[in-house]
């Protein structure tokens, strides 16, 4: 929910720092590298009008979340959804899809509790894929509200030049401009739910085995997108050209 502070938070680790501020004019302090060390459960804030006026940095209650299951063996359904996002590969690369994962990209992961290649990683690579996607399909929208616009452009030019104006096209194409933008608010709104309401879930939760759940959901839903699309284009000869990411 905007404007409410999440449950859970993570705790940073700074690796580096560059002060930039010469480089910058002074609209750039530092700039610096952290490390993600540990999760933490929020239980209050001390100072919490700080979060209003800026004045200094909040300041939090909080305690360590440790995992409860560590004795669970999650290697099976590691495996299983390794496995599902190397369909997903295959299938991308069926269809031609424009934003695709690498082949052989998921041999550097094992989706574990910890550690390199671990399910946290695994989560940051399907977050930047997300936001691939969501730019990818506002670049397609984006042109195709501007080609009608210029072609509005192109129609109303009198000789001297014409400017645009929402309220200057006629209620038919009006209603196809915001038809595109309806569309593409959702088509965009479970990528990035995913993005930020999906990982806030796994962030807080304290079973591993459970957050690989979620993920699968996540991962199995993209498989199931990708599987209908193809399925399409066998039967009907769709020429796949991102256009419905």
């Amino acid at each position: 929910q905007a404007g409410q502070l999440a449950e859970v938070g993570v705790v940073f680790y700074l690796t580096e720092l560059k002060e930039v501020s010469e480089q910058t004019g002074d609209q750039i302090k530092f700039v610096c590298t952290h490390d993600v060390i540990s999760r933490v459960r929020i239980h209050s804030i001390v100072n919490p009008r700080a979060g209003v006026d800026r004045s200094t940095y909040m300041k939090a209650e909080c305690s360590y979340i440790e995992d409860t299951d560590d004795q669970e063996d999650a290697e099976a359904d590691q495996r299983r959804i390794l496995k599902r996002i190397q369909d997903i590969v295959t299938l991308q690369s069926s269809l031609k899809e424009e934003v695709r994962f690498e082949k052989g990209v998921i041999s550097s992961y094992n989706g574990g509790r910890t550690g390199e290649g671990g399910l946290w990683a695994l989560i940051e690579l399907w977050q930047a894929y997300l936001s691939m996607r969501v730019a990818h399909k506002s670049q397609l929208m984006q042109k195709e509200m501007e080609n009608k616009i210029r072609k509005f452009l192109k129609e109303s030019d009198d000789g001297k030049g014409a400017t645009f104006s929402l309220d200057a096209m006629d209620r038919e194409d009006r209603r196809d401009i915001q038809s595109m933008q309806e569309r593409l608010r959702e088509e965009t709104a479970p990528m990035l739910d995913e993005q930020t309401v999906w990982v806030q879930l796994m962030l807080q939760n304290d079973k591993h085995k459970e957050r690989l759940r979620i993920f699968e959901s996540m991962v199995d839903r993209e498989f199931r997108r990708l599987e209908t699309r193809l399925a399409l284009k066998r039967m009907f000869g769709e020429q796949s050209d991102g256009t419905t990411m």
